[in-house]
């Protein structure tokens, strides 16, 4: 059991889901296990009551959580994308509580020790590599989405500075558009009425000037 639980995760490749086979052979420990649902998550805790004694309430809602979604997972028939996407939301849960994704190989070995425990006489070699197997299943994707989590969660935040910068940006041209119509208002063609110079020109005195007499010349003087 140790061997094979603890095969490189990255083997796996591609979200799938668990084989519907396999998902048979652990159901009817599954439905006993559901049925005594608090004394699975008991037993769960007391097991790695040392691995998780430094998460939130001793680890309490760890254990509530991962049991119940190994249930939900052993015991519904989803679409494979609603699967992994609760598969991904435990990890992401069990992160967010500090859980170390390096030590999902010993929740798997707690968790087929609870569930044989459970099962007492119907526990069978075939139900335990079934489990074992299920397990050998489960653990990549928990593994796997700590990194793909902490990069979305990177992604996540330089998109939202991006968004912001952007919003920015628009928040000053916007108010540039806004200053610029109030500090042209009542002016054409780029000139301000009001600030115009007036010209009062005598058109008589100018017709008079033109002859080249004290005022402007008639000619270019050579």
């Amino acid at each position: 059991m140790t061997t094979e639980l603890t095969r490189d995760p990255q083997s796996a490749v591609g979200p799938e889901p668990p084989d519907p086979a396999l998902l048979q052979a652990i159901r009817p420990s599954a439905l006993r296990m559901a049925g005594a649902e608090e004394s699975f998550i008991q037993l769960l805790h007391e097991d790695i009551a040392s691995l998780v004694q430094h998460l939130p309430e001793r680890g309490w809602p760890f254990c509530e959580r991962t049991a119940r979604t190994i249930l939900w997972l052993a015991l519904s028939d989803q679409a494979a994308d609603t699967i992994i996407q609760a598969v991904y939301w435990l990890a992401a849960a069990n992160q967010a509580d500090g859980f170390p994704p390096s030590q999902y190989v010993t929740l798997g070995h707690a968790l087929v020790r609870t569930a044989r425990e459970m099962s007492g006489t119907h526990w069978t070699t075939t139900t335990g590599s079934a489990w074992i197997r299920f397990f050998m299943w489960l653990q990549p994707y928990l593994r796997a989405d700590s990194r793909q989590q902490a990069a979305r969660q990177q992604d996540s935040r330089q998109q939202a500075a991006r968004q912001q910068d952007s919003r920015q940006q628009a928040a000053r041209e916007q108010a540039a558009r806004e200053q610029a119509v109030a500090d042209t208002g009542g002016r054409h063609d780029g000139f301000d009425q009001a600030r115009r110079p007036t010209v009062e020109v005598d058109v008589l005195n100018v017709a008079d000037r033109s002859d080249g007499e004290g005022g402007y010349p008639s000619h270019p003087v050579d």
